[in-house]
């Protein structure tokens, strides 16, 4: 449950993302706040105080508090183009950008994961000590074949916070998110099999798809998400046999799905019986008050015994991606994607799994989200202002609703290839565009992360970059 201050600034905050507060509009006097709404001076405060740290509003001494100039979102609201069947690989493109944005000696603005500075690490390390202390001969072996029992629980009770549930024997601990998503695109599917994902995506599941053979269909999205009209028309023909999708916090895009988009969407898949992954690796990163429930709860509402939803997240982008902790979870049994994965590992890293679950029951991972979706929010707005200050005010920022990442396009002579090369040259590393597609779509787009966590070397980095554009 909200207190009533965030629920006041979650109220706050959807008129200002949704502009019906003007940038630089005044805010009401703290004193006459608390009087419009019923509530303590400190409660204004706390909730002024809250909007103050997600960068969406600020206080002008001797003048009062005011909305911030928020980015403006000019990407063009139309489809960009019918969905296309991929017809190269560009895997080895891709691998190279990838292992670049690993590289310690560059400013990290092409990765995607958060920086330690955002991570809960002494916690983490004081509940592995625990769980190692208390189980000592228990964290040392291969474990149960679905994966620790108190991390199964741990995570189903976690879903449930998000109006999902998944049973605890409907779970199977995975190496990361993607061997999830591989296990199910196996089960799902076979070679040459045409399995249909929205773009622009994340590169991993297009190398993931190559690599095992299946043919891709690139579905256009917009900052909204997909055309849900055409998505059916192409269901309604069969074009392809299973569908990889994300909802909340969509990297690179950064868009939520609404309530009635993902709804409509469960329908579509109950209804057409499309085998279906949802990959919710960024699930727990929407901003602070918006929804993330997941597609899958809403299948489940509609037939929980035939849910043609296979669910794939991890801790790897809210927590800890050196732990390699995820989990896949389906209505009905998982044991066929757990014999997969003994041919391929046996099982995941124990001792990570029984800290893990130390910790989740300790119930800090809760209040790390909260803290970390207002953080991520607030240095998301700070990078945006900052290309709208040094940039062209030819760029286009796509306005996320969560996750880590803004994506930025050019105007279309400007070569993002080019320009992640230059960057190199300046030490600092992108991501571009063209890794996001297979189809040569987003050659002038750009996705830029919060890696970079000290101010003054993010402003001199975007410096640098607008005199590369």
């Amino acid at each position: 449950m909200a207190f009533k201050y965030e629920a006041l600034a979650g109220q706050l905050a959807a008129s200002i993302r949704s502009s019906i507060l003007k940038a630089g509009s005044a805010l009401p006097s703290l004193r006459h706040f608390a009087e419009l709404h019923s509530v303590s001076l400190s409660t204004a405060t706390k909730t002024y105080n809250l909007l103050e740290q997600q960068g969406l509003i600020w206080v002008k001494p001797q003048s009062g508090y005011f909305v911030r100039a928020e980015f403006t979102d000019k990407m063009p609201k139309r489809f960009l183009s019918q969905a296309t069947l991929v017809k190269q690989d560009t895997s080895d493109v891709i691998f190279e950008v990838l292992q670049n944005a690993m590289r310690p000696d560059l400013v990290p603005l092409g990765g995607g994961c958060l920086p330690p500075e955002l991570l809960p690490i002494e916690e983490l390390q004081r509940s592995l000590y625990r769980a190692a202390r208390r189980s000592p001969a228990a964290a040392y072996s291969y474990g149960h074949q679905l994966g620790y029992q108190g991390l199964r629980d741990a995570i189903s009770e976690q879903l449930a916070k998000r109006h999902c549930h998944i049973a605890p024997s409907q779970l199977l601990i995975t190496n990361g998110c993607l061997e999830a998503v591989n296990l199910a695109v196996m089960e799902c599917t076979v070679v040459n099999d045409v399995v249909a994902i929205f773009t622009p995506c994340y590169s991993g599941l297009l190398m993931a798809l190559k690599q095992a053979g299946r043919q891709i269909l690139e579905i256009p999205c917009n900052q909204s998400g997909p055309d849900l009209d055409y998505l059916a028309a192409l269901m309604e023909e069969q074009k392809f046999k299973a569908l990889i999708f994300s909802a909340i916090a969509y990297n690179p895009l950064g868009f939520n799905l609404s309530v009635a988009v993902k709804k409509r969407l469960a329908a579509l898949i109950m209804h057409y019986k499309i085998p279906s992954i949802e990959d919710d690796a960024f699930g727990e990163l929407g901003f602070m008050h918006e929804q993330t429930t997941p597609v899958f709860a809403y299948a489940n509402q509609l037939d929980n015994q035939n849910n043609c939803i296979t669910y794939c997240s991890s801790f790897s982008k809210p927590l800890a991606s050196g732990f390699r902790i995820g989990w896949l979870g389906r209505a009905d049994s998982v044991s066929v994607f757990a014999k997969h994965k003994m041919n391929l590992n046996l099982t995941s890293s124990l001792p990570a799994q029984v800290g893990l679950a130390d910790y989740l029951f300790s119930e800090g991972y809760r209040a790390h989200l909260k803290r970390l979706s207002v953080e991520i929010e607030k240095r998301l707005n700070q990078m945006a202002q900052l290309i709208q200050t040094y940039f062209p005010s030819s760029v286009a920022i796509c306005q996320p609703k969560g996750g880590l990442f803004l994506w930025l396009e050019f105007l279309a002579h400007v070569d993002s290839m080019d320009f992640y090369q230059a960057a190199l040259a300046q030490g600092i590393s992108v991501s571009p565009g063209e890794i996001f597609s297979m189809t040569g779509r987003y050659k002038n787009c750009v996705r830029l992360t919060i890696g970079l966590t000290n101010e003054i070397k993010l402003e001199a980095a975007i410096k640098k970059l607008s005199e590369l554009v």
